[in-house]
């Protein structure tokens, strides 16, 4: 066949209809137009075929014939010394079923997730709301993912510019994604512009029943920090149909009309940056906590129930909550959420960013909540300097002696005091004479052994402690009243802003100072998560 001329080009928005003469087709089937012209003229793929794999030989024997099928047909069309459009329909069969077989069988699922962020970033772009398709997503329970996401590039991703996404250009994607509504199983976008945001929701919101949707996650990653309260006038369902799979919600700097969402069994949910009028009810968040036992991650961050339950109401028992997330509120909005629920199995607790005048009285309601609690992470938190205060932040530590890791970032001298203090000091008389009576019962006429705060506390991370806070009044502390940390861990990048004679003093009132990755976890917080993965009720 005579040399066909081509030139590439890049089509925006939905291809025109392939109008090629069959002999420009074949001699060009290699290019993107031929191949998208290829594949909308194929059935949709069957359930048998998506979840199907070829083995290695198996694939090499599907190539194997596929080549030499194609051997055969440009040996024919030597032999002919013509054209012929009969024997080039066939050749040009056989080179594109080679393409899909390849395509179809390529080992996607065993590629590091770094590069399969390459990649997708390299042909999609990743600014402003640009649609990414990671089919393999580390860290979470469920299966099969379509996202659009839209978080900016990391140093290692290739360096391309990408304009915003305008709503005409989210609009033709839509076009494509939605009509697939009942396949998705994990929905996970990420949006610059408020604008984006709810296009994209009241499309999603009106598309189809989304019979598969597991996880739906929404970030917004624009100012103003919380929702604007005028978005909370006109709230957006996530789907006008029942979501009856839906295990995971996550919005960020978003909200949804919790009026209409469907009951469903939660495993986590994660409330993030809404203004007071978006956030769910009272009434409407113990109902999702009521008919969410399988509740596994609860994180609210500058978000959660408008008000306290009403007068007599019962907290809902979680039995399955294991970790807790409240961040970037006050006191007594804190206390709010905490008055809904009743955790006793909780193992993990996170509080970021939480202040006012009225400390002492969420530490007071907190004391002896969480028995169980293993891991416990503070991080930038206001409390006010006095005997009250103190007392409070002591006995609410008191109530959690299974703490074996605490981690802290950016925390005060006040508060790194407490994890030295005699617990005995801040106790009634009575529960002295508890004390001393079981003692007595136990141990006879032996000399009385003062408890310990937190004994089992074995492990520390720490993070960005400015000068007057150093972490060598805990280290230290913990050494002088004969309970040293076994080891101590910091990033890599806070390493380099840590004085030398600080370092020493850490490294010799510690047992080891481990130096991590950036943000990586720590191998004791694998190990804490994974054995309190196998802890929950999976029958609820």
């Amino acid at each position: 066949m005579a040399q066909v001329q081509y030139q590439p080009r890049i089509v925006y928005g939905t291809p025109p209809q392939l109008d090629w003469p069959p002999e420009r087709v074949y001699a060009l089937w290699w290019t993107d137009e031929v191949l998208r012209h290829a594949l909308s003229a194929m059935p949709e793929p069957t359930k048998a075929i998506v979840f199907s794999s070829k083995t290695q030989q198996e694939l090499r024997d599907s190539l194997r014939l596929i080549d030499t099928r194609i051997t055969q047909l440009e040996e024919r069309l030597k032999q002919l010394g013509r054209v012929s459009l009969e024997v080039e329909k066939d050749l040009h069969g056989a080179r594109i079923s080679r393409k899909l077989v390849v395509w179809r069988n390529f080992p996607i699922r065993q590629l590091p997730t770094e590069i399969l962020m390459g990649v997708f970033r390299y042909i999609v772009g990743s600014t402003s709301g640009r649609l990414r398709l990671p089919t393999r997503a580390s860290g979470n329970p469920f299966g099969s993912s379509t996202s659009t996401h839209g978080s900016n590039l990391s140093p290692s991703s290739i360096a391309r510019e990408y304009p915003p996404l305008t709503v005409a250009q989210l609009d033709h994607l839509l076009s494509a994604l939605l009509p697939k509504v009942s396949q998705i199983r994990k929905l996970v976008t990420r949006f610059e512009s408020i604008e984006l945001v709810e296009h994209f929701m009241k499309r999603f919101a009106t598309a189809g029943p989304p019979t598969l949707l597991e996880r739906y996650e929404v970030h917004r990653t624009s100012k103003p920090y919380l929702l604007p309260s005028e978005q909370a006038n006109s709230p957006i369902p996530i789907s006008v149909h029942p979501t009856p799979k839906l295990r995971w919600l996550s919005l960020d700097g978003v909200s949804i009309d919790f009026a209409k969402l469907h009951p469903t069994n939660f495993q986590i949910i994660e409330l993030r940056r809404m203004c007071i009028q978006s956030c769910p009810t009272t009434q409407r968040f113990s109902e999702m906590l009521h008919t969410s036992p399988a509740l596994y991650r609860l994180a609210l961050w500058a978000a959660g129930p408008t008000h306290r339950p009403v007068a007599g109401a019962q907290r809902v028992k979680m039995s399955n909550l294991r970790e807790l997330i409240i961040g970037d509120v006050n006191c007594a909005f804190s206390i709010n959420m905490l008055e809904h629920i009743r955790a006793p199995r909780l193992v993990a607790l996170t509080i970021v960013h939480v202040g006012g005048p009225d400390c002492s009285q969420l530490l007071s309601m907190m004391t002896g909540m969480f028995p169980e609690l293993q891991l416990l992470s503070l991080s930038r938190l206001k409390m006010p300097t006095s005997d009250e205060t103190m007392r409070a932040v002591v006995l609410w530590l008191e109530s959690m002696p299974r703490i074996k890791m605490l981690k802290v970032v950016d925390v005060k001298r006040t508060i790194l005091d407490v994890f030295c203090q005699d617990p005995t000091q801040y106790w009634t008389q009575s529960q002295t004479d508890a004390y001393l009576r079981s003692w007595r019962e136990k141990n006879g006429g032996r000399e009385v052994v003062r408890p310990v705060l937190l004994p089992n506390l074995e492990y520390l991370h720490f993070n960005e402690q400015a000068a007057g806070d150093e972490i060598s009044v805990l280290t230290t502390a913990r050494q002088a009243i004969g309970r040293p940390l076994t080891t101590a861990y910091t990033p890599d990048v806070h390493l380099k802003t840590i004085p030398a004679e600080e370092l020493e003093k850490i490294r010799d009132s510690v047992g080891a100072l481990e130096i991590i990755d950036g943000l990586k976890p720590t191998p004791v917080e694998l190990d804490i998560h994974r054995e309190m993965a196998g802890t929950v009720d999976k029958s609820l």
